[in-house]
């Protein structure tokens, strides 16, 4: 007979098993309409967000136990949805600033450098192609867009699902006991990074896709230190967006 863990665990495969074609099926269902690829896509990350909430409702897990937690951030919400209500939670302010220099510091020691090898890679290449390459810093069009979505439609839904719940669960069979240069590398946060590169993939089958098992280290280290998802999805968002920024000032 499966115990409590056992069959979580059973339950999270499960997931991952019907989430894989309904990312794929996004990708063909945008590809005929785009405004009902945009509702499916509403729903997965619906499910990314309210599923995993479910399950270990269901399960009697607490959520900070899987790292679904951000120094109580979202009781932000009810001081706009219940201002009447006098016993609200308050955010825990004193941590909130700790994580966010960690994350400044975490951003500065991997995206200069990323910037560097990023710029010195397309000026090469266009270089053996005799091709002229200038780049000039700016943003793109609606930049403040942009970043809303980049951290409350990509990044939010996307840690939650894989560095909180699948991350936390694989992590319950296989705790991480292998490091390198503060990289996890035990067997379920490798396991959840090709999960969720794979996951990428599947949004239009392209090779370079795959490359975000990489960044996806790092989410995985910042959620396992931190205890949070918030340097996590922030960094999420801002690797993103820092690459579309890249693009956007070569010519």
């Amino acid at each position: 007979m499966l115990n409590n863990e056992q069959r979580l665990i059973k339950v999270t495969w499960i997931m991952l098993v019907i989430m894989f074609p309904l990312l794929s099926l996004s990708y063909y269902i945008n590809l005929w309409s785009e405004a009902l690829g945009a509702m499916f896509s509403l729903a997965i990350i619906g499910a990314y967000l309210g599923i995993p909430v479910l399950v270990l409702e269901r399960f009697r897990v607490d959520l900070r136990a899987f790292n679904l937690y951000a120094h109580r951030l979202e009781t932000v919400l009810d001081y706009i949805l219940k201002p009447a209500r006098k016993d609200k939670a308050k955010p825990d302010i004193k941590n909130i600033k700790r994580e966010l220099i960690s994350f400044i510091f975490v951003a500065l020691l991997i995206l200069i450098p990323y910037a560097c090898l990023f710029l010195g890679f397309f000026f090469f290449a266009a270089a053996g192609q005799g091709k002229e390459l200038h780049f000039s810093l700016s943003l793109p069009p609606k930049f403040i867009p942009l970043v809303l979505t980049q951290i409350f439609v990509v990044a939010l839904p996307e840690e939650f699902f894989w560095r909180g719940f699948v991350q936390s669960a694989l992590l319950k069979k296989w705790p991480n006991e292998r490091f390198f240069l503060g990289l996890p590398l035990g067997r379920a946060v490798v396991l959840t990074n090709v999960l969720f590169a794979l996951a990428h993939f599947v949004l239009g089958f392209m090779p370079e896709r795959l490359l975000t098992f990489f960044p996806g280290l790092i989410f995985s280290a910042l959620v396992m230190r931190e205890k949070s998802l918030l340097s996590a999805i922030l960094f999420h968002a801002l690797c993103n967006i820092f690459a579309i920024v890249m693009h956007h000032s070569l010519s």
